[in-house]
């Protein structure tokens, strides 16, 4: 028995479907911390992005609006931290700025950032063993050390590429 080309195409679809059941995009909504301590190592991490005098000058506006996504990026059993600033000059006409943070030990270490509109979609393509991160209007790629937007994300790339190719020593692109 002979298929036809649309038989062909549409078993090739179901084929596809099947070998990627199981993953699927994880949309994540932001809502206010549930404890006092990721609270408290969420504003300490924004106090490293934002310089002294933002971080001091709006700590008390910045704890009021904060919101969180918890999600465990490179499925270590430790969850990163997507910090949104849903308040005033973080906000703007795209969505509010919003920063990816890494745990290491009792603080958040900034590792990407993006603006978002209230929530923020996992990918289950992953980048050397994190998982993408999409907005409204960007998509995040995993560069070895922080997360790239994809033009940022090609040039490291090539860099990275070019790091090696010339021997440095220490490669400051990750593994």
């Amino acid at each position: 028995m002979r298929l036809s080309r649309l038989e062909c195409v549409s078993v090739l679809a179901v084929l596809a479907l099947a070998a990627c059941a199981g993953e699927t995009i994880q949309t994540l909504q932001f809502t206010s911390p549930q404890s006092q301590d990721v609270t408290d190592a969420a504003i300490q991490g924004l106090g490293q992005i934002l310089g002294d005098y933002d971080f001091d000058h709006f700590r008390d506006r910045l704890r009021r609006g904060l919101e969180v996504v918890e999600v465990d990026l490179d499925e270590d059993g430790m969850p990163e931290i997507i910090v949104s600033l849903s308040v005033g000059e973080h906000c703007g006409s795209a969505g509010c700025a919003a920063y990816v943070m890494k745990r290491h030990g009792d603080r958040l270490l900034p590792i990407g950032e993006m603006v978002t509109q209230g929530e923020v979609e996992v990918l289950p393509e992953r980048d050397k063993g994190y998982h993408r991160l999409r907005s409204p209007y960007v998509t995040l790629f995993w560069a070895g050390r922080e997360y790239f937007e994809e033009d940022w994300y090609r040039e490291a790339k090539a860099k990275c590429r070019l790091r090696s190719h010339f021997g440095y020593p220490q490669d400051p692109c990750g593994p």
